[in-house]
């Protein structure tokens, strides 16, 4: 999304779920990732936090 303003996640992640019908998004800001996946030519990197 060109422009999106993710100065402040927390309150974007908050905001984006108290929209009704909304399960959830992918900011991640409250409970941030412990792993990260990458797909590769020579398959998956996993990095952990």
């Amino acid at each position: 999304v060109t422009g999106l303003d993710l100065s402040d996640p927390l309150r974007m992640e908050e905001t984006i779920n108290a929209i009704p019908g909304v399960l959830d998004n992918g900011i991640f800001a409250h409970r941030r990732a412990d792993v990260m996946l990458f797909g590769s030519a020579g398959g998956v990197i996993e990095r952990k936090a």
